[in-house]
């Protein structure tokens, strides 16, 4: 017995119509999960499209959400969610599936609200004000000056430092040869004493010392035959010593015109009850002796 099967082309061209249109579907939300070089976030998927897609009849309900939550996993989305969002898609056919994926995605947008990229640019800090000029800055100054030629400049500067830290033997040092460059010999031989007073072994300094009072030769009493006595200690103080009214009268007969004695103990004031004209100056350091020969006025 033969049967025979009678095929109906409407129906089978309502089958293939729904194929291609479930395989577009597909096809259309695989291309979400496609790497791509552009930016994510241009492609994040709006809450319209979410909606659009569930509410397709091209292929099963399930199948939907399985492939709009892969979707949003991929490309990410532009809006939180709040209940009211979450009850349109709930009913528009969100399965648990999708609202995980949607929900994920909803945190990160959430966070990133709430702390924003911290700006890279540079903020300009505050200019703060320079420091007051200090020893060191008018030392340094005051070297730059003299090692260019500007003798003047120098010399007001090493006084300033002088002034900020009166035992800087290094500024004593610079001004005294900076006024030995001037011819200002005097000057420069009790600044180069007064470091020797501050730093007894300086040997380079008393060196300088000796060159210029070669230099000076007679000039440095200004003509006149000068005698001294105490004792010269490291730290360039004079001390008082035994036997000053011999000393004096000795220098006297030896006919002296000036006589330096220590200020310490009664030396200069035994020396000048036995000086009978002889001029006695007291002094309490080398320096204060070379200051006082510098002030002599010269002898006629």
């Amino acid at each position: 017995m033969t049967s025979s099967m009678t095929i109906d082309p409407n129906k089978h061209m309502k089958v293939r119509k729904s194929l291609v249109a479930g395989i577009s579907f597909l096809a259309f939300f695989a291309a979400a999960l496609l790497p791509t070089a552009i930016n994510a976030q241009s492609n994040q998927l709006m809450l319209a499209d979410i909606l659009i897609a569930l509410r397709s009849k091209k292929v099963s309900l399930a199948e939907r959400n399985d492939i709009i939550s892969k979707a949003v996993t991929a490309r990410g989305i532009t809006f939180g969610l709040t209940p009211e969002i979450e009850k349109e898609l709930t009913d528009t056919g969100a399965e648990k599936i999708l609202l995980d994926a949607i929900r994920q995605k909803a945190t990160m947008v959430k966070v990133a609200a709430v702390n924003p990229p911290v700006e890279t640019r540079s903020k300009q800090e505050p200019v703060s004000a320079p420091p007051p000029p200090d020893f060191s800055f008018y030392q340094k100054k005051a070297d730059s000056e003299a090692s260019k030629g500007m003798t003047d400049a120098a010399l007001g500067d090493y006084s300033k430092a002088i002034d900020m830290n009166p035992k800087a033997v290094e500024a004593y040092v610079g001004r005294a040869a900076v006024l030995a460059s001037k011819q200002s010999d005097p000057e420069a031989m009790a600044d180069y004493a007064k470091a020797l007073e501050i730093k007894p072994d300086n040997a380079p300094v008393r060196v300088k010392l000796a060159e210029l009072l070669e230099k000076k030769g007679r000039d440095v009493d200004h003509g006149y035959k000068v005698a001294a006595t105490g004792e010269i200690q490291l730290d360039g103080s004079v001390t008082r010593i035994g036997g000053i009214k011999q000393k004096t009268i000795g220098a006297r007969k030896s006919h002296v015109d000036v006589f330096l004695v220590p200020v310490d103990g009664d030396n200069a004031r035994e020396a000048k009850r036995y000086a009978h004209g002889l001029r006695i100056i007291p002094v309490k350091s080398f320096q204060q002796a070379l200051q006082a020969l510098a002030t002599l006025p010269p002898k006629p």
